[in-house]
């Protein structure tokens, strides 16, 4: 349980570092685009920097492109509410090891549809692996990280 929940934690800091590694040069190549048009309106330009600030346009298009299409920041709170939610499921079963038998009774069942709910979202990435790659590709991956 500790380590699905550091683990989303590791992934959800990962993604943020990854978008802003994405936004930061997105947010510089604009600057410079837009600066550098207005900057030649009425000059006359050396054809060489014309073709930077296509070339710098063109980067901060793709950079735009790719953290619309890989939506890092929502992925990494997603990540980071799986890993508050492993956290407050460790917490619980800590309590009910605790607990008198008659309070372990009552709260088992409430526990088992929270821990289902919790697994939920790797029972459907393992689902979406196995239609993408076969049984047998996922089935060995997970024999081996166990």
């Amino acid at each position: 349980m500790r380590r699905a929940q550091y683990g989303h934690y590791e992934t959800a800091k990962s993604l943020r570092r990854f978008h802003f590694g994405i936004g930061i040069p997105l947010v510089l190549s604009t600057c410079f685009v837009a600066a550098s048009v207005f900057a030649t309106l009425e000059k006359d330009v050396d054809p060489k920097f014309k073709v930077l600030v296509a070339l710098v346009s063109v980067l901060g298009a793709m950079l735009a492109g790719l953290q619309t299409l890989l939506r890092l920041e929502e992925r990494a709170e997603k990540h980071r509410h799986a890993g508050s939610r492993y956290g407050a499921l460790h917490r619980e079963i800590g309590a009910l090891t605790i607990s008198s038998s008659a309070v372990k009774a009552q709260n088992y069942k409430r526990l088992l549809k929270k821990l289902m709910n919790a697994s939920t979202h790797f029972l459907q990435t393992v689902q979406k692996y196995r239609l993408a790659y076969g049984s047998d590709v996922v089935q060995s991956t997970l024999r081996r990280k166990n």
